[in-house]
Formats: C-alpha cells, sequence, structure tokens
C-alpha cells in the first residue's frame, strides 16, 4: 500500500470509529434520556459531524457489519479492547434488528439523523421476527419520504459482506470470540425479556469455537483476557465457555461431546436473567437478603430452560450446567442451591464450576473491584481440590492453563514484562512458558517476538526466566490488547 493510500486509510479508520461511538451511545443516550437531552443532542451532531466528513473523504458510502466487526465500504474498522463495547454495542442494535448495511449518499443534517435513528429504535423484535424485509422496507421508505439520504439493508450472508481474505489466527479467534459475545447477549436477553428460547445460535458459534480450539487452544484462551465490565454476564459467559471447551479437550471428549459442554457452559448463568439489575449491578458488597436471592440463580436458570419445547440433549446438559455450577464436590460440604440429599455434581457440572470459578476471580467486578492475578486464583482453586473441586479435573486444569495462565503478567529475569501467551506442551517445564515481552529494561513498552521459554540457547542457556506475576492493573498496562 503507498503512502497516500494508508493515510487515507488511517484517516478512514479515525472517522469511522467517531462515527460508530456517536451512533453507539447517541441511541443509548435518547433510549435512556429521550431526545431533549443534551448528551443525545450531542450526539446527533457528532453523528451529523462523523458521516458528513467520511462523505467529504469517499464520497457515498456503507457502514457494514459482518459478524462483529464494522466496516466502511471495504475497510475494517479496527479497535482496542477499550472501545470494544461500542462496537460489540452497535453490531447488536443493528443486526438485531435485520439490519446489516447503513449506506450514505448525501449530507446529513441534525432533523436527518433524528429522523434515521428514531426509526431505528421504533423497530422491535417481534416486527423483526415476523418479517425481517419488512423493517428494511419500512425504514427506506420513511427516508425516501423525507428525502434523507441513508438507506439500509437487511442482514446478509457474512460471506457476502466485505471480510479479510486472509485472517490469521488472531483475527479467527477475535472473530469467534465475539461472535458468542453476540450469540450469548442475544440467548440471554431473550431469558430476561420471558422469549423463547432457541440454543441453536449458540450451538453453530460453539461448533466453531470447538473447531479452533483443535487448532488454535491457546489462541482462543487468550481472547478470555478482554473484559468488559458493563458487559460482565456476557463475556463471562464466554469465558467459561473458552475454559470449559479447553478442559473437556484434555479429558478426550468428542467434538459433539464439546459442542454440548460449550453450549452448557455458555449458559450456565441464565437464572442471573432473573435476578433484579440492582442486585447485579450493586457496588460494594451485598448484604445477607441480596445474597439469598442471587444463590437462587440456579434454580431460576433451570425454569428458563425447560420452558423449552422438545427437550433434547442439548437442553439436559445445559440444565446440569446452570443448576450445578455452585454446587461442591465433596456433598457434606455446603453449596447451593440446597439439596436434600447427598448429591455430586455431574461432570459437566464439575467441569463448569471450575471453569466459571476460574474466570470470575480474575475478573473485576462491581461487587469485587480488583480481581486476583491468574496465578493466585489458580492456587487457591488447587488448594479447594477434593472440597469445592473435582481433584482429578482441578489438576488437569491447572496443567493446561500452567503455572502462569495465558494472560498473565510477569516480571523476567532481565527486567522486562512480558505477557504469557501460551503454556508449556511438557507439563515439566510449565514454569517456562511462551510470553511476549512487552517492555524493555527501562519499563517502556517496546514491540517485541515471542519467545518460547522452554528452548535453550546454542550455549544452552534458556532465553530469560520469569521471577513472578505482575498485578497489570497496579502498573497500569492492559494485557487485552496484546490479544486483539
Amino acid at each position: 500500500m503507498n503512502a497516500p493510500a494508508q493515510n487515507q486509510n488511517a484517516e478512514i479508520q479515525a472517522l469511522g470509529y467517531e462515527l460508530v461511538r456517536s451512533f453507539h451511545v447517541t441511541m443509548r443516550t435518547i433510549r435512556s434520556h429521550g431526545w431533549s437531552n443534551e448528551a443525545s443532542l450531542q450526539g446527533i451532531e457528532s453523528f451529523v459531524d462523523a458521516s458528513n466528513k467520511i462523505l467529504s473523504v469517499l464520497g457515498e458510502f456503507g457502514l457494514h457489519v459482518n459478524s462483529e466487526f464494522l466496516f466502511v465500504n471495504d475497510v475494517r474498522l479496527k479497535v482496542d479492547a477499550l472501545g470494544r463495547t461500542m462496537f460489540d454495542g452497535l453490531a447488536f442494535e443493528l443486526q438485531s434488528r435485520g439490519l446489516g448495511s447503513v449506506l450514505f449518499d448525501g449530507e446529513l443534517n441534525r432533523r436527518g439523523v433524528e429522523a434515521f435513528l428514531e426509526s431505528i429504535l421504533l423497530t422491535t423484535e417481534d416486527e423483526v421476527a415476523q418479517d425481517p424485509q419488512n423493517v428494511v422496507d419500512r425504514i427506506n421508505r420513511a427516508m425516501k419520504q423525507k428525502t434523507i439520504p441513508v438507506e439500509v439493508i437487511i442482514v446478509k450472508d457474512e460471506n457476502d459482506l466485505p471480510s479479510d481474505v486472509d485472517m490469521d489466527r488472531k483475527e479467527r479467534a477475535k472473530k469467534a470470540f465475539f461472535k458468542a459475545v453476540t450469540v450469548a447477549r442475544a440467548v440471554l436477553t431473550s431469558a430476561h425479556l420471558n422469549k423463547r428460547l432457541n440454543l441453536r445460535r449458540a450451538k453453530r458459534v460453539v461448533q466453531n469455537m470447538v473447531d479452533l480450539m483443535m487448532e488454535e487452544e491457546f489462541t482462543l484462551m487468550g481472547m478470555t483476557t478482554l473484559k468488559d465490565y458493563d458487559n460482565y454476564t456476557f463475556y463471562h459467559s464466554v469465558n467459561v465457555c473458552i475454559f470449559s471447551l479447553a478442559l473437556g479437550k484434555r479429558l478426550g471428549l468428542s467434538k459433539v461431546q464439546l459442542s454440548e459442554l460449550g453450549v452448557a457452559a455458555m449458559m450456565h448463568d441464565m437464572g442471573k436473567t432473573k435476578v433484579p439489575i440492582e442486585i447485579l449491578q450493586k457496588r460494594g458488597m451485598l448484604d445477607s437478603a441480596e445474597i439469598q436471592v442471587m444463590k437462587r440463580h440456579p434454580e431460576a436458570g433451570v425454569r428458563e430452560l425447560v420452558k423449552m419445547r422438545g427437550l433434547s440433549s442439548l437442553a439436559f446438559k445445559s440444565m446440569m450446567a446452570a443448576f450445578e455450577h455452585h454446587l461442591n464436590y465433596n456433598p457434606d460440604l455446603p453449596g447451593y442451591p440446597a439439596v436434600r440429599n447427598r448429591f455430586k455434581p455431574h461432570v459437566v457440572g464439575r467441569i463448569v464450576a471450575i471453569a466459571d470459578c476460574f474466570d470470575a476471580m480474575t475478573t473485576k467486578r462491581c461487587y469485587t473491584p480488583k480481581a486476583v492475578t491468574r496465578d493466585k486464583a489458580l492456587a487457591f482453586m488447587l488448594a479447594q481440590g477434593g472440597k469445592k473441586f473435582d481433584p482429578v479435573l482441578v489438576k488437569i486444569f491447572a496443567n493446561l492453563v500452567g503455572v502462569f495462565p495465558v494472560g498473565t503478567l510477569v516480571k523476567l529475569k532481565s527486567g522486562r514484562l512480558a505477557v504469557v501467551t501460551e503454556a508449556s506442551e511438557d507439563s515439566t517445564l510449565c514454569h517456562r512458558p511462551h510470553v511476549k515481552p512487552i517492555t524493555n529494561r527501562q519499563g517502556i513498552e517496546v514491540e517485541q517476538a515471542e519467545i518460547d521459554l522452554s528452548i535453550p540457547g546454542p550455549n544452552g542457556s534458556v532465553p530469560d526466566e520469569i521471577l513472578c506475576a505482575v498485578d497489570d492493573e497496579s502498573v497500569g498496562i492492559d494485557v487485552a490488547k496484546y490479544f486483539m
């Protein structure tokens, strides 16, 4: 790519990012605070400004949704971990209304943007379910009658939309991860709204993750470092799915068994859709009454899954994960929900319990504002083998993630900081994983090649050694960006 083309690409990236930001934030603000709110008005002006600036560069253009990725014409908009919420949110807003593309073929003003956003916000899920093409036709008729230079296009098969021709393993993992987040959001939102559940979409996306897990286990596990404070439930559901698949793979489960395990893991917190939002998002510790409400979510999850028509093996395994993920392996120790007789969870429940605990401990939440480092979480869980967790499974999980799990920030003997990217295949060398150094000896972040700490050099010495794990938040480093 020559310099002028590179410069234009960078300009489109910046302008496209602003268009997505204003589009997403304005829709959310209008829905929460109304059209006359000052933030809503500022958002509309930002939308006008961003779209017209892109028009001045490209002429007419399209904003396209391809799975969870967003494109301006054929340029895929790149985003860091912090901006992922906006991109994921806008993709969901458009696709849930049956919209795959928004085409801009003339300058917009405030009146035009208001009319366009109103036509989108008035669209209901029932309307989309009955006839998505009718939604698109209705919006386009309204835009044409008001001479607003915007047109929408129905969601197409993703193969018909712009996409990267050569997608490397990191991109494939990102694509699978964010598509899974979108599906988890859709299914859990349906449960929250008392709509009929459909696990087929979840099964399709999990089958793709199973295939990826067979080829790029640690690349996919690296995606679990992507955290979203405001969308914790959806990201947590997908992370638990990934860890469960990795553990199931080590147990030798077939692809069919892994697919059912992955869906069950993704749906394990279904019951939280019935917990009042003020409890789920409460900052600080829950009181005793709120804790009791929270502890009812496993039973609530089973009740939601029972509503499905034609209960299948997939649904039953999902019920197991929902009901059992907070029960203890040792039936003599208290867990929840309360059961009348001594009860040892099914292997599905035992796998999901391990995955759930590991991700929950290593994630900052409203009532646990500081996450535990991954190595400390693993040490706690190993100590609970035979008590909270199946002792064999938790040891296999520990060998899987390694002494320093993927995503851990570590300090090397050379003085550099590095991110663990892959566990060593040799369990006797679990303290020597693959790492990506991210700073020099002076602590300045610089681009460096990934190294395998288990491979000695020509003189027989290893390239570096890990001294200790480091709390990434305490040093102000966002580990997730190295997996994006």
